[in-house]
């Protein structure tokens, strides 16, 4: 299942991309015709709290009721029928939706903060815009988040 998801649900965006789930951010530059074409042509699921937007005829185009962003991604997980998968999560960088893969810790050296680098033994590196990634204390609140998730 893929996402194309409207500037108006961006947190949405980040969070589906954080339990794995391939998500395309729409920028504000696209058209309406740009992005049902984008959402035909790919199988995409058109996500926007816009109401113009959710008239329109994409693959699938779904009006996202909520504006709290833990209950919008519940909505979703709902409607859409998602079992969430933990092997998952933090699979994709939450800023350019490429997949991430582990990297050798010697290799990132002067890439992360010294502290970090002492550490920390797993860092991942996203393939599209090189993001680097680490467990931090922001994985905390993102498990007590998935937890809630899943409880759905």
């Amino acid at each position: 299942m893929k996402f194309l998801v409207d500037r108006m649900c961006g947190r949405l965006a980040r969070w589906l991309r954080l339990i794995g789930f391939d998500t395309e951010y729409i920028d504000e530059s696209k058209t309406v015709p740009e992005i049902v074409y984008k959402s035909l042509r790919e199988q995409r699921i058109i996500l926007t709290r816009n109401r113009k937007m959710s008239l329109t005829k994409g693959y699938s185009v779904y009006f996202v009721q909520s504006e709290n962003f833990v209950e919008q991604v519940k909505e979703v997980i709902k409607k859409f029928d998602i079992k969430l998968e933990k092997e998952r999560f933090f699979s994709r960088c939450i800023e350019c939706n490429g997949t991430l893969e582990e990297i050798d810790k010697n290799l990132i050296r002067d890439k992360v903060p010294s502290f970090v680098w002492q550490t920390k033994e797993k860092f991942y590196k996203c393939k599209k815009c090189n993001k680097i990634y680490w467990q931090g204390s922001h994985l905390e609140l993102a498990g007590e988040i998935l937890s809630q998730l899943e409880e759905k």
